[in-house]
């Protein structure tokens, strides 16, 4: 029986001395002692799936879902069974409440229905007003507008007349002294019940 051969040093990464100096390598490294590890990524030996990117590995490579996508359970070789994660459908999202989230492949869009920027705030009669904020109309006093979302809603103000703060001007159903009583269109004349008037060719009656 001939004598085991003899390398000079030991063969690495599984590799197997089958002749003096001579080491037989295992799939995936080269070199005189198995030392290297073939790059199987950047020597051209691979070719991944588009949504998929090559990942080398000690001795062999793997094609990994690129992020944006998972594998759909198949598991193919070379990364076609990465597929579309729907970041919005799943909530793996980070737009903000005021944005709206469209799903792309590999990822995901933010968009604003409001404009260019998100922030929801509103612009009114050429002044600046916060997402939230609620104002009175300078010139009626008697409406009240807020800025939703980017959406400017005015209103007429709601008359509380419960309430100890009611603006008797605006609500003058709340005042007692005027209940028998009508307020003209422009909020500056009252009249009695019966009293008749003519506003834009239209006859009144304080009923």
């Amino acid at each position: 029986m001939s004598p085991p051969a003899l390398c000079d040093g030991l063969c690495q990464n599984g590799g197997s001395c089958v002749n003096p100096d001579t080491c037989t390598c295992q799939q995936g490294f080269t070199g005189k002692r198995c030392e290297t590890d073939i790059d199987e990524c950047t020597d051209g030996f691979v070719e991944c799936d588009s949504r998929a990117i090559c990942v080398n590995l000690p001795g062999w490579y793997h094609c990994e879902c690129r992020d944006g996508y998972h594998d759909n359970g198949m598991f193919s070789a070379n990364g076609e069974s990465c597929e579309d994660i729907d970041e919005c459908a799943t909530d793996r999202h980070s737009c903000a409440n005021d944005t709206v989230c469209f799903n792309v492949d590999g990822g995901y869009d933010c968009r604003c229905p409001h404009g260019k920027n998100c922030t929801g705030d509103c612009n009114h009669d050429n002044k600046h007003k916060h997402n939230g904020q609620i104002w009175v109309l300078d010139n009626d006093r008697c409406s009240v507008c807020s800025c939703q979302s980017g959406l400017v809603m005015c209103r007429r103000m709601v008359c509380d007349c419960e309430s100890t703060t009611a603006d008797l001007f605006c609500c003058p159903e709340c005042n007692p002294g005027l209940s028998s009583k009508c307020l003209h269109q422009n909020r500056l004349i009252t009249y009695s019940s019966g009293d008749t008037w003519v506003e834009n060719c239209q006859q009144c009656q304080c009923m």
